[in-house]
């Protein structure tokens, strides 16, 4: 081609276009030039989540295609040929050359196309790093479609062969992998970003009997894991009894792992905590619309990270301050405040009385109330008890169950808090815990203010950790590059893949849940 159209002619564009049918004409003008990127790039990851769902949609639509192509080819040819029709071999000839030109693009489209090596330099050896354009070529290699022959433009003249290249010197340090090795770094690249039915499906499909993957410990053990940290039972248990069917092992022990985060805050909030301490605020003996006015520029000149409410002295609660506590207690459940309550069951006393079962006279904003108090502090089964009696009382609809962001400590008057979460103030911990986007989620001042005191074991528990973006694992790599010698203990099992995939594992020893 000359090199008029390598510098943006419409043939050039034309077959850019086809290369990347998923871009924007206008894009194609800057295809190339971008700086080079190693490793697994945010872009580079999403574009190996993407490639296969275009690929799977692609490949189905045009085997479709091409399926149809043969059935209608056969319907031809099984159809009786009228005999006042001179039966020339030119009909047959042309439908046999096309039957064959499909199954040359079918069997090219059932092909990899794409291979990880870099291509060699024009001096013989390696060629440096990929860059973002490359990636970007690679990852929509397997949706470009195959043209036949005869569809083509017309060449002027044949090119002639290119002689075979001598295989190049091995390279200093492996190219960057944009494809999966195994079904397990599918899921773990798909579960970090959001994408459960992806990486469910990848694992499920690993497991099918007389799989390649069928038989591997690791891979059944990052499925029950990956109900763990979605909170799935049903599907846990079922996954469960043929874990211990297939390795002759016990039932795997169910546990959310949304739950161990929830608790792993709270035990920390329960240890900033002491109740002795003086507190916030203090409810009075009748609660009314001045008392929450004096609650809100209370918490609000609130110097701790932690608010203190003390309950032990409520008795009432006014007519004309149910609403405005409503909405109160519901912004601080989605919202990720920290706060201790003092006396909390008494509040929740007060709201029992307050919402008789069976009594229709009794109005419906206390209910919301009792319920959005429930569902703060974290009660699931009390909560689904009370919407259970709302609906016989007046035969509605309760509101679902929502977990809350916020999170409360419960304070016991007279006990420490080490005492009654059954925690050693002996051996302070570092975690962490629970979903952790972006560089700013990982708290990391909070892990080494843990790690640095005294006796303080080195290693970071993560029994309550659910999952990690590519961003935060980033971070948490960088961090643990200046801190050498941690440990990530009970890591689950797509979460530990996704990070030997991010290199953290070279940082920090990672040691997986045992089951």
């Amino acid at each position: 081609m000359s090199s008029k159209d390598d510098n943006g002619g419409l043939l050039s564009k034309v077959a850019k276009f086809v290369r990347n049918p998923l871009k924007d004409w206008s894009e194609l003008e800057g295809a190339g030039g971008n700086p080079a990127e190693l490793g697994y790039s945010r872009e580079a990851l999403k574009e190996l989540m993407e490639r296969r769902q275009r690929n799977d949609f692609v490949r189905r639509r045009e085997f479709d295609m091409l399926r149809k192509l043969r059935q209608r080819g056969a319907a031809d040819d099984a159809g009786p040929i009228s005999s006042s029709l001179p039966t020339t071999g030119l009909k047959v000839d042309r439908r046999a050359v096309t039957l064959r030109k499909i199954d040359e693009i079918e069997a090219q489209m059932s092909q990899q196309w794409w291979t990880s090596e870099p291509p060699p330099s024009a001096d013989g050896g390696r060629a440096g790093p990929p860059s973002l354009s490359e990636h970007h070529a690679r990852a929509y290699a397997d949706t470009a479609p195959a043209v036949p022959t005869d569809l083509q433009a017309p060449q002027a003249a044949p090119a002639p062969a290119a002689p075979p290249r001598p295989s190049p010197p091995p390279a200093a340090a492996p190219a960057p992998r944009l494809a999966f090795d195994t079904p397990l770094e599918e899921a773990a690249v798909r579960f970090a970003q959001g994408d459960d039915a992806g990486a469910e499906s990848a694992l499920r499909q690993a497991l099918v009997p007389g799989g390649a993957f069928a038989d591997q410990l690791q891979t059944w053990r990052a499925l029950l894991d990956f109900y763990r940290a979605t909170g799935d039972s049903d599907r846990f248990a079922e996954a469960g009894m043929h874990y211990a069917d297939r390795f002759n092992r016990p039932m795997p022990t169910w546990v959310s792992l949304r739950s161990l985060a929830r608790d792993a805050r709270t035990d920390l909030i329960a240890q900033r905590l002491d109740p002795r301490a003086g507190t916030d605020w203090q409810a009075p003996p009748r609660l009314d619309r001045p008392a929450l006015l004096a609650l809100t520029q209370a918490l609000s000149r609130a110097k701790g990270s932690v608010w203190r409410l003390d309950w032990r002295a409520l008795q009432h609660i006014e007519a004309d301050a149910v609403q405005p506590l409503t909405t109160l207690v519901t912004h601080w459940s989605l919202s990720p405040v920290q706060m201790g309550f003092l006396g909390a069951e008494n509040l929740l006393a007060v709201l029992s009385a307050a919402t008789p079962l069976g009594e229709r006279g009794v109005e419906a904003g206390w209910w919301s109330l009792h319920m959005a108090v429930l569902r703060l502090l974290n009660r699931l089964d009390d909560f689904e008890l009370v919407a259970l009696n709302y609906c016989i009382t007046y035969e509605i609809t309760p509101p679902s169950w929502q977990p809350p962001r916020g999170t409360v400590a419960e304070m016991v008057e007279g006990q420490q808090p080490s005492q009654r979460m059954g925690l050693d103030a002996g051996t302070p911990r570092a975690f962490l815990a629970g979903e952790l986007v972006g560089a700013e989620g990982l708290n990391w001042p909070q892990v080494e203010e843990a790690l640095d005191l005294p006796g303080a074991e080195p290693e970071i528990d993560c029994a309550g950790l659910v999952r990690m973006d590519l961003a935060a694992a980033e971070a948490l790599r960088a961090r643990l590059t200046s801190r050498p010698g941690l440990r990530l203990v009970e890591v689950h099992g797509v979460l530990a893949e996704f990070l030997r995939l991010t290199g953290v594992d070279r940082c920090a020893a990672l040691l997986p849940r045992a089951g």
